[in-house]
């Protein structure tokens, strides 16, 4: 009996739905690798892996640049899988470090060869920008102390850090377990993806009571920055490490990286905008970011580009690796969870799972701007800080507009129904 076109339409709308596993993930993991990160690099590297051990005290010490830039220029190209995310980690953060080691007034102009090349052909191969990223410090940056135990803080140390210490491998290590938590998340929207292209009202209801759940214990897990991460430490000593070079007053022409262009290149600094998770759960529930009205801005100069994305959420995956920016890229394309949920066909009770979601997602966007506030904002007040940074993320936004209107975006998503479109469900 030949399939009729309903079948074959369901079909083709269950490819629309990227796997995981198609884009070199797992649902156990979600964007987290799928093995356990190296402790060292092949043979033939120990350069780099020495260095990266003994930047904190290169740094402390003042001698930083000088043992960067005599690193041995080693080629890439033998490597490959984790061995390569391992390489691309350590090099960026030799560069950051390079570039800020003595501050804003000293910024370093350019990256010797000896980093820049080995980072810049690094990140051609991993699909992104050869800096230190979100994926540098967190995603490839931490190990288990059980190989066998949970991707939990008490199981997890940092591989690598800069100046801050305990407190920065804390800050990273909150947000590897936030990554972890996130595998349930994506697993959750492949699932309700799938639903609803069956049209199964209650698989679709479980999916979403997953994320919902998972959401939450993201949250729990953003709650715990402030036990070990303190707001000076990460103000005075960290924050500039994580800065870019882009729109940065340090750095107005951007950085040469020597052996790869003789023009200046710009890149922005490590975000939260660049975790895959996050853009991933905005995507599954219909969550669109746009321009923030920009200071000096007429209303007529505004109106251009409102109704755009918002180009630095867009842009902040160009600093996600290739597989994951893909993944998301396809995941746009899947059945709409948001346009489901708002069917006058959809239960009420699948609808309410979903707004109760959208509400988590709320809560982590005001616990995010609570973190800023505190991180940020009221250290630049107390400090008098003249900084460049004193009113723009690392990743080279303004900040709190940029975080109130992502929370409040997220709140129109909500749906509401009135009783007697209810009454007829």
């Amino acid at each position: 009996m030949a399939p009729s076109v309903n079948d074959a339409e369901q079909k083709s709308h269950c490819k629309a739905v990227p796997r995981l596993e198609d884009f070199g993930m797992s649902r156990s993991r979600g964007f987290l690798p799928a093995e356990d990160p190296p402790l060292s690099l092949p043979a033939g590297f120990e350069a780099w892996d020495k260095i990266a051990d003994e930047l904190p005290h290169y740094l402390l010490a003042g001698i930083a640049r000088e043992r960067i830039a005599a690193l041995p220029c080693l080629k890439v190209s033998s490597l490959s899988g984790c061995d390569l995310e391992r390489a691309y980690s350590i090099l960026s953060i030799l560069a950051n470090a390079y570039i800020w080691c003595e501050g804003e007034e000293n910024a370093a102009k350019m990256l010797p060869r000896t980093i820049a090349v080995p980072l810049y052909e690094a990140s051609e191969r991993l699909g992104i920008t050869p800096l230190l990223t979100n994926a540098s410090v967190v995603l490839w940056n931490w190990r288990r102390f059980d190989t066998n135990g949970p991707m939990l803080l008490s199981n997890l140390a940092c591989m690598r850090t800069t100046v801050a210490g305990l407190d920065e491998a804390w800050f990273y290590l909150v947000t590897v377990e936030i990554e972890a938590k996130g595998a349930k998340a994506v697993s959750a929207i492949e699932d309700a993806m799938l639903a609803v292209v069956d049209e199964d009202h209650t698989a679709v209801k479980a999916a979403l009571s997953r994320l919902r759940d998972a959401i939450q214990d993201i949250n729990v897990s953003m709650d715990r920055m402030f036990e070990r991460c303190d707001p000076y430490i990460f103000y005075k000593k960290l924050r500039q490490f994580l800065s870019g070079w882009n729109n940065n007053p340090a750095l107005p022409d951007g950085v040469i990286y020597e052996g790869v262009s003789d023009v200046p290149l710009k890149y922005n600094g490590g975000s939260a905008a660049q975790s895959s998770t996050i853009q991933a759960i905005d995507i599954a529930l219909g969550v669109k970011h746009h321009p923030v009205r920009r200071p000096g801005e007429t209303e007529e100069e505004f109106a251009d580009h409102a109704g755009h994305d918002n180009s630095f959420i867009v842009t902040m995956r160009d600093y996600m690796p290739g597989n994951h920016r893909a993944y998301l890229q396809a995941l746009e394309k899947s059945p709409s969870i948001a346009a489901y949920v708002r069917r006058e066909s959809t239960p009420s009770e699948v609808v309410e799972v979903y707004n109760l979601a959208v509400a988590e997602m709320s809560s982590f966007r005001s616990r995010h701007i609570n973190m800023v506030s505190t991180y940020i904002v009221a250290m630049a007040a107390k400090t008098q800080c003249g900084s460049a940074l004193a009113t723009r993320g690392t990743g080279g936004t303004g900040l709190m507009p940029f975080l109130k209107q992502t929370r409040t975006e997220t709140e129109e998503k909500m749906v509401a129904r009135c009783p007697f479109s209810q009454g007829r469900q």
